[in-house]
């Protein structure tokens, strides 16, 4: 499940255990099966996975609001190019 979590997340092994604030080989030991991760390590990684998500669903809203805001008249016309 820890592993799982991991991939679903798209985190290098490093990169979870500084997310969760635990060493690399602590980490390393969990995604193994090596050894069992606590509950708590689970629910944060389950937390994060779950920002993530709702970060990258409100993506595409939040970019072509900053579009717009940046470019009023559309992207193409402010490079004084067209589609035709």
């Amino acid at each position: 499940m820890i592993k799982l979590l991991r991939t679903e997340i798209g985190y290098s092994i490093g990169e979870m255990a500084q997310c969760l604030g635990i060493s690399k080989a602590t980490y390393q030991g969990y995604d193994s099966g090596r050894r069992k991760a606590p509950e708590s390590i689970a629910m944060e990684m389950i937390r994060i996975r779950d920002i993530d998500k709702e970060f990258m669903a409100g993506l595409p809203a939040r970019v072509e609001k900053r579009l717009d805001k940046e470019f009023p008249r559309g992207f193409l016309s402010e490079a004084g190019e067209s589609w035709d």
